[in-house]
């Protein structure tokens, strides 16, 4: 039997790739069996419980300044002795990484233990977790359609093996139907909807300039927000419906929207490609990696999408939406040149990697 040890957390953008590989990996083999490491935080637990995996949420310490900084000497051993503790337990074959700091105790441990890894980066610009442990990995994924990525020097003079798979998505996101749409959020289906989502922990500038406009966009369009959990607001109206967070309702927000609003994260890039969505995207401002603004700026140099600085958001968002939702040959062009850069068979490209890296 095969056992795949999954590791990564801290969002669902680690996860939910994560999951879509297992599925296809099982559908493959189906006597392999599988273990998700997952951070402590609630979210991660509750959509791998819904997902019925089994996983194991670990104290890994983040890395970020703040005042619990000075306790990492002490965390980080503590969560390299828990990872030690399940790879005991579970006895992997192949260590299958997202990336994030949940990653870096559990790889560390497994490359001590010799158990092959198979890192997946998603972004244009590799992680500080990957460019961690790239030196301890057997195998590269990357989510661009080309191999180019701001540390391919890094990776060429190791002589990593690297497979361009692109980035894996659920496979339920492309059977959403207008009709289930409509269900979900009782809108009539007469007037264009705006679809606004930040990532799976919000987006707060996002809610900000969706509920300072709302008015506004309301003449518009009807609008479905996702704000994050415990990101919502009081505001209400029958053309508007908030939700913190969605799983199974995704499909059909996506198929009933007109134009979407994202953040500019890896994971939402590959679902609005497969499903060819017209799309603005606002990066998030990352002074010390800009991943999300490389990601975007690769496709607005495609004229794939149009992008948005997050400090001119206020200035010019119900502008841009509206410009969009008055023309449908140019939302039609956005969407058809964005779906260009989906990569529909990205799960079972990575499966066909672990089983390889597991035969060897």
């Amino acid at each position: 039997m095969l056992r795949v040890l999954f590791c990564g957390g801290g969002s669902l953008g680690h996860l939910t790739p994560s999951l879509s590989v297992w599925e296809a990996l099982h559908a493959k083999n189906g006597e392999s069996s599988c273990l998700f490491i997952c951070s402590s935080a609630k979210e991660d637990r509750r959509y791998l419980r819904s997902a019925k995996v089994r996983f194991f949420p670990l104290h890994a310490p983040k890395w970020q300044i703040s005042p619990k900084i000075l306790l990492f000497p002490l965390l980080f051993p503590l969560a390299c002795l828990e990872a030690a503790c399940v790879l005991l337990f579970f006895r992997p074959h192949v260590i299958f990484s997202k990336g994030g700091y949940v990653s870096v105790p559990v790889c560390l441990v497994g490359w001590v233990f010799r158990r092959p890894i198979v890192l997946h980066e998603s972004d244009r610009i590799m992680g500080r977790a990957n460019r961690l442990l790239v030196r301890l990995s057997r195998h590269l994924c990357i989510g661009t359609p080309q191999k180019e990525i701001a540390n391919g020097t890094l990776v060429s003079r190791i002589g990593l093996p690297v497979s361009a798979t692109g980035n894996p998505i659920r496979a339920t996101l492309l059977h959403g139907s207008r009709d289930g749409g409509r269900r979900v959020t009782g809108f009539s289906g007469k007037r264009p909807v705006l679809l606004v989502i930040g990532g799976s922990q919000g987006a707060q500038a996002l809610n900000t300039v969706v509920t300072e406009h709302l008015e506004k966009l309301l003449l518009i369009c009807d609008i479905v927000h996702i704000t994050g959990r415990g990101k919502g607001s009081a505001k209400t109206h029958g053309r508007y419906v908030q939700k913190e967070v969605v799983f199974e309702e995704l499909q059909h927000l996506y198929a009933l929207a007109d134009l979407v609003v994202s953040r500019a994260g890896a994971g939402a890039i590959a679902e609005l490609s497969a499903l060819g969505k017209p799309t603005i995207l606002v990066p998030l401002p990352d002074l010390a990696h800009r991943h999300q603004e490389e990601n975007a700026h690769f496709l607005e140099v495609a004229s794939a999408v149009v992008v948005l600085p997050q400090e001119n958001l206020r200035k010019n968002f119900v502008s841009t939406v509206q410009n969009l939702l008055e023309d449908d040959e140019t939302r039609r062009m956005l969407g058809e040149r964005l779906q260009r850069f989906a990569v529909p068979d990205a799960a079972d490209r990575i499966a066909n990697v672990i089983l390889e890296t597991a035969r060897k």
